[in-house]
C-alpha cells in the first residue's frame, strides 16, 4: 500500500502524521492547563473567600459579645444608645457575611455545619434581644445573669459551630492548594514526557521516510551516474548489477543494461 503512493503523497502523509501528533500533544496540554485553572479558581473564588467570611463572622460575634457587656454595665442612657447602634451595625455585618457565605458552600458536610451555625446564631440573637431589653430598662442584675448564664452557653455553642466552619475551610483550602500544586507538577512532567515521545516518534518517522525515499529515488544513484558516464564514453562492458533492486536506480540501470545489450 505504502509502496504504491506517489512521492508527494508520502510527503503529505509524513507531515500529516507529525501535525496530528503535535495536535494531540497540544490538546492534551490544554486539558491539563484547564484542570489546573479549575483548581486555582476553586482556591481563589471559593475557599479563600469562605475562610475570610467565617473568620470575619467569628470576629463579629466576639465584638458583639463585648458590646453587649458594655451596654449592660453602662449606667448612662446616652452611652447605651451608642452601644446599641454599634451592636446593630455588628449584627447587620454578621448577617451580610452569613448570606454571602451560603452560596459558596460546596459539600454536604459544610452545609450541615453551616446550618448548625445558622441555628445557633438565631438562638443567640433571640437571647441577645432579651438581654438588651433588660439592660435598657436598667435591670442590670437580671441582664448580667442572662448574659453570664444562658447567653454565655449559647455564645459558646455559636463559637464552637463557627470554629468548625473555620477549621473545615482551612483544611479544604489547603487541600485544594496542594492538589493544584500536584497537578502543576504532574502537568510539567507529562508535558516533558509527551514532548520526548513526540520528538522520538518524529525522528523515527523522518528516518523511515528518508530511508525509504532514498531507496525509491536511488539509494546508489552515484553508481548509476558512474555507469552512465562510462557508457557515454563508449565503455559498454561496465557491469550493471549494483542497483537493479532499487526502484528508480533499478529502472535506470535496467534501461542502461538494455542499451548495452542492443549495442
Amino acid at each position: 500500500m505504502f509502496e504504491k503512493l506517489t512521492f508527494a503523497a508520502k510527503l503529505y502523509l509524513m507531515f500529516g502524521i507529525v501535525l496530528a501528533l503535535v495536535a494531540i500533544q497540544t490538546l492534551f496540554n490544554i486539558s491539563r492547563i484547564n484542570a489546573l485553572n479549575d483548581g486555582v479558581v476553586e482556591v481563589a473564588d471559593i475557599w479563600l473567600p469562605s475562610v475570610s467570611l467565617v473568620s470575619d463572622m467569628n470576629t463579629k460575634t466576639s465584638d458583639l459579645r463585648i458590646a453587649e457587656m458594655q451596654h449592660v454595665l453602662s449606667g448612662d442612657t446616652n452611652q447605651k444608645s451608642v452601644y446599641e447602634k454599634e451592636m446593630q451595625s455588628i449584627i447587620e455585618s454578621l448577617i451580610k457575611s452569613r448570606d454571602t457565605y451560603a452560596p459558596l458552600i460546596v459539600s454536604d458536610r459544610e452545609r450541615k455545619l453551616f446550618d448548625s451555625f445558622d441555628t445557633e446564631l438565631n438562638q443567640y440573637l433571640s437571647i441577645h434581644s432579651q438581654a438588651i431589653a433588660l439592660s435598657s430598662a436598667m435591670k442590670t442584675q437580671e441582664a448580667l445573669e442572662l448574659l453570664n448564664g444562658n447567653m454565655k452557653q449559647q455564645f459558646d455553642s455559636l463559637s464552637g459551630a463557627l470554629l468548625q466552619l473555620v477549621q473545615l475551610n482551612a483544611e479544604e483550602s489547603t487541600k485544594s492548594r496542594n492538589n493544584a500544586a500536584e497537578l502543576y507538577a504532574s502537568t510539567i512532567q507529562m508535558a516533558i514526557g509527551t514532548f520526548v515521545f513526540l520528538l522520538a516518534t518524529v525522528i523515527v518517522i523522518v528516518w523511515f521516510f528518508v530511508r525509504y525515499t532514498t531507496r525509491q529515488l536511488g539509494g546508489e544513484i552515484n553508481d548509476v551516474v558512474e555507469i552512465v558516464n562510462k557508457t557515454a564514453e563508449g565503455d559498454l562492458t561496465v557491469p550493471i548489477s549494483c542497483c537493479q533492486q532499487i526502484e528508480l536506480s533499478g529502472f535506470i540501470a535496467n534501461k542502461l543494461s538494455a542499451l548495452v545489450l542492443v549495442q
